[in-house]
Parts: C-alpha cells; structure tokens; sequence
C-alpha cells in the first residue's frame, strides 16, 4: 500500500503500527549516527511535512538531531509551523482515532 502523506493515513491498526515502524527505525538509525558523531540524541525530534509542504510523494519521517547548522533547517523542520507537525501529535490523533473508529487526521495534521 503506497501511502503518499498524512492526508492518507486512517484510523486503522495498520497505520498506527507503520508510523510506529517509522519511529523505531529512526530512533534506531539516529542512535548510531549520534553516537559516531558524538550528538545527543534525547534530544532528537522526529516531524512530518503537512501537505501541501511536503515534496517527497510518500509518507516519511524526518528523524534529525539538533542543534541545526543552518537557521534554514531549524524552521523547516519546526513542528511550531504549519508545515510541519511533530510525531507525537501525529500519533497521538491517530491513536485516538483508531481508539474511537473515526474518520482519520483532522485539524492540523492533515489540513
């Protein structure tokens, strides 16, 4: 199932368990790289891009481990911005959603 962008996630075990799969991957996969570049990686975050801020055609997390070189990549990885959301906003709605059978991501995460 190809899953473009937040707007195509349900409130279905299946979605809830692949953005979970994303997250252990990245955690996973930043651990190494922090340790090896000598980074902190608690203080990771882990985002998504909202459509229509997003460029890459399928569902993907960006898992990044500050501080940012670039004041650029700073903001455009914010979560406090309207193009970019935090993990955990994602999948607490969708968990809420799974839990309640409703209709998917609303408000924020998916507009």
């Amino acid at each position: 199932e190809h899953v473009r962008n937040l707007k195509d996630l349900r409130p279905e075990d299946r979605h809830l368990k692949l953005l979970e799969h994303l997250r252990a991957v990245g955690e996973s996969q930043l651990r190494i790289c922090a340790e090896r570049l000598g980074l902190d990686a608690s203080a990771a975050c882990f985002v998504f891009h909202v459509p229509p801020h997003n460029s890459i055609d399928h569902l993907h997390l960006h898992c990044l481990v500050p501080p940012f070189d670039n004041v650029f990549y700073q903001l455009k990885y914010s979560p406090r911005g309207w193009w970019c959301v935090s993990y955990e906003e994602v999948h607490a709605k969708l968990s809420a959603d799974v839990a309640a059978g409703g209709a998917g991501l609303t408000k924020g995460s998916s507009d």
